[in-house]
């Protein structure tokens, strides 16, 4: 019996262009859903090397007071391995919509009393890596109390820990782009100061 094939959320990639003017945008939550409204569910391992489409990621960044959610990568997507990260999340699979996979994916990564609000922050698209030039990133963010005690679920998520600001935007050349985006526009993305 053949093995059924993971399906998931993708975009097709011209209905990106004109949306991005510079890796993150932040944009109304109604836009971000208008510039998707095409999205349909496909065979990921197909997308993965289709030009023509982008697979939607949802990409959460949790703070934690002045401080961020920050790990090493390791595991199955060796593209990223050894890296270092200010963001968890993963794809959206059918029945789902881009927020219930986020909140899916914040719970398979991250265990603890995590508050139940992500706020929508903008998206995040880049054509530099293999990993941008399949996938788009639609940011949210959480933040939770000093209190929150907070742990990997998963093995991939290397030396979970919570670092300054300042201190992880030194180290943005060890990251993976992605968290060096977020972490270049973090005044942006999150517009209520600690």
């Amino acid at each position: 019996m053949p093995v059924k094939q993971e399906q998931v959320m993708a975009v097709p990639r011209e209905d990106l262009e004109g949306v991005f003017n510079r890796p993150f945008v932040r944009v109304a939550e109604w836009i971000m859903h208008n510039t998707l409204c095409s999205a349909f569910f496909g065979d990921r391992e197909s997308l993965e090397h289709d030009p023509r489409y982008k697979q939607i990621i949802p990409y959460i960044l949790i703070r934690r007071g002045s401080t961020l959610l920050c790990y090493e990568r390791k595991g199955s997507e060796k593209r990223l391995t050894g890296l270092l990260s200010i963001g968890v999340g993963g794809h959206v699979n059918p029945g789902e919509t881009i927020l219930s996979a986020a909140y899916r994916e914040l719970h398979e990564e991250v265990k603890g009393r995590l508050p139940g609000f992500l706020q929508f922050a903008g998206l995040l698209n880049e054509e530099e890596t293999d990993v941008g030039k399949h996938h788009v990133g639609v940011v949210y963010t959480l933040d939770i109390s000093k209190e929150t005690k907070v742990a990997s679920n998963e093995s991939a998520l290397r030396n979970l820990r919570f670092e300054s600001v300042d201190s992880l935007y030194d180290k943005r050349e060890q990251m993976e782009l992605w968290s060096r985006i977020c972490i270049e526009h973090y005044s942006n993305i999150f517009l209520n100061p600690v």
